[in-house]
């Protein structure tokens, strides 16, 4: 069940097919990780919505990455899934959705607990949900993900696209998920910056340094 790794090796932390629900920002850096890396799985199946990414992934992967006619086909085809739609959207997007209890799932989406995800996934057992939060450098396997309950597998993934933190218990989960929000304000303060440098007379390869 396992992918290959560009070595040729069957050791693999994927299984051969992984589908991904929601192809937003964060699905879309943690599928361009897996594919520019060095270990992926075989295939990759994309939900339908946001046309112009998903089209520019499969672009960019051409073999890889395959397009889903609708959400159902990605489960049908996946023995892992990967969701990432809004959480408000989460009710009305996975209700209508056949999982089989053999599926794996990681959940991307914030503020929506292992336990109503148990209760929206079903049959999938509690074992088989793992929750994640990784932020845009996995695109360039360099980023820092929060994964509870603690999975090997999953840590391994996410171990391959920069840094996997195992943590132990959902309220710390969520602790450490608000300091993960503070991302966006910290790279539009450095950008302030940036701009002031720049404006200042500084060229724009210093003022990056």
């Amino acid at each position: 069940m396992s992918a290959v790794s560009a070595d040729g090796s069957t050791e693999s932390p994927f299984p051969r097919v992984v589908g991904f629900l929601g192809v937003g920002t964060i699905n879309a850096a943690v599928i361009t990780g897996l594919c520019s890396g060095p270990s992926s799985p075989e295939r990759l199946v994309l939900s339908p919505r946001g046309a112009a990414r998903v089209a520019a992934l499969k672009a960019s992967f051409p073999g890889r990455v395959e397009v889903a006619a609708s959400n159902q086909e990605v489960l049908d085809k996946s023995e892992w899934v990967v969701v990432a739609v809004l959480p408000s959207q989460a009710p009305d997007v996975l209700g209508d959705l056949v999982f089989r209890p053999s599926h794996f799932v990681v959940s991307l989406m914030a503020g929506v607990s292992n336990r109503d995800l148990g209760k929206l996934m079903a049959p999938v057992p509690s074992a088989n949900i793992v929750r994640a939060v990784p932020l845009p450098p996995v695109k360039d396997r360099e980023g820092v993900t929060l994964v509870h309950p603690r999975h090997p597998r999953v840590m391994a993934m996410f171990d391959l696209l920069g840094i996997a933190v195992g943590v132990d218990e959902e309220g710390k989960m969520a602790k450490m998920q608000t300091v993960t929000a503070m991302m966006g304000a910290y790279y539009a303060m450095l950008r302030t910056f940036h701009e002031w440098l720049v404006g200042g007379g500084v060229g724009p390869a210093d003022a990056s340094t």
